[in-house]
């Protein structure tokens, strides 16, 4: 395929679904966070290992649910790691709604 068959397609794809990037889950990197007690997410802000996404800044990150409703119930403080990878997808591939599956946080003490 020549190039600008190639761009020409790509071209095509992206006007036939503008929100086809934000499909899928992404690897995004801690810069800074500020850890979250209890029930209450931690804060971070990340930035994509895919440059054509946007950085994040004020993204929630909730504790597990296995630490927030232990019996008897464990009060924590989650606390983001800077340089971890987390994984952000986007609800209805809507850049205006990202959301944490999964997160490497430690327990503040542990």
């Amino acid at each position: 395929m020549t190039d600008r068959l190639r761009d020409a397609f790509a071209k095509t794809t992206e006007q036939a679904d503008p929100r086809r990037l934000y499909r899928g889950i992404f690897e995004y990197t801690v810069v800074l966070g500020t850890p979250g007690v209890g029930p209450l997410p931690a804060v971070v802000a990340a930035r994509p290992t895919d440059n054509r996404l946007p950085e994040l800044v004020g993204l929630e990150c909730y504790p597990s649910a296995v630490v927030t409703y232990a019996t008897p119930p464990i009060v924590t403080t989650t606390v983001p790691i800077p340089g971890a990878t987390i994984y952000v997808a986007f609800a209805n591939a809507d850049p205006a709604k990202p959301f944490v599956l999964q997160h490497p946080f430690t327990r503040a003490g542990v």
